[in-house]
């Protein structure tokens, strides 16, 4: 929380400064961070009032969208001249996937799937590529939209056929759990 503090002040006293890139996207991961603590308080404190419950999910949901807007902010500067000079080329093809994470993770899944797509389209081939169809896979999945997520997995199949030894058994497990059938309860 003191880091978030002190990130904002920098960025409100110099938020014009070349370097305020870099802290906003260092800021941004902040509050991921401490939507994360947010959400392992609400899960692994099982003796919690409702009361206490319900503070865990406001803070958690405080902190996802603060990074979700600013995962959004870079996203808009990241192709510009100065964001090319701050930002690395994986930090830029990062920044989508993280803010597309927030919505998804806040319930927003259309607007996470729109961030997919449009990251997919633009890394296609690409190791960057996967983790934006596997968020889609995961979107058309919570939507219901089961003949997406089947086509998806195919494409996903497809992309992966071209990557390394690698990049194929990372991907191994995660498409064997997304191949299995949703089980109705």
């Amino acid at each position: 929380r003191m880091v978030v503090r002190r990130y904002e002040e920098a960025l409100e006293k110099y938020g014009q400064n070349q370097q305020a890139i870099r802290a906003r996207l260092q800021l941004g991961e902040s509050y991921r961070q401490l939507a994360n603590q947010e959400q392992q308080n609400l899960i692994l404190n099982e003796k919690t009032t409702s009361e206490t419950k319900t503070h865990y999910q406001n803070e958690h949901r405080k902190w996802l969208n603060k990074a979700s807007e600013t995962y959004q902010e870079l996203e808009q500067v990241a192709d510009s001249p100065i964001g090319l000079t701050q930002l690395s080329e994986e930090e830029r093809k990062l920044i989508p996937l993280l803010a597309a994470e927030c919505k998804f993770n806040l319930g927003n899944y259309e607007s996470a799937l729109i961030i997919y797509t449009r990251q997919f389209k633009k890394t296609k081939g690409s190791k960057e590529s996967l983790h934006a169809l596997g968020g889609m896979i995961r979107c058309h999945s919570v939507l219901g939209q089961q003949e997406l997520v089947q086509n998806r997995l195919v494409e996903l199949r497809s992309q992966l056929s071209n990557m390394d030894e690698g990049t194929k058994k990372e991907w191994e497990p995660w498409l064997a759990v997304a191949s299995k059938p949703i089980q109705k309860p």
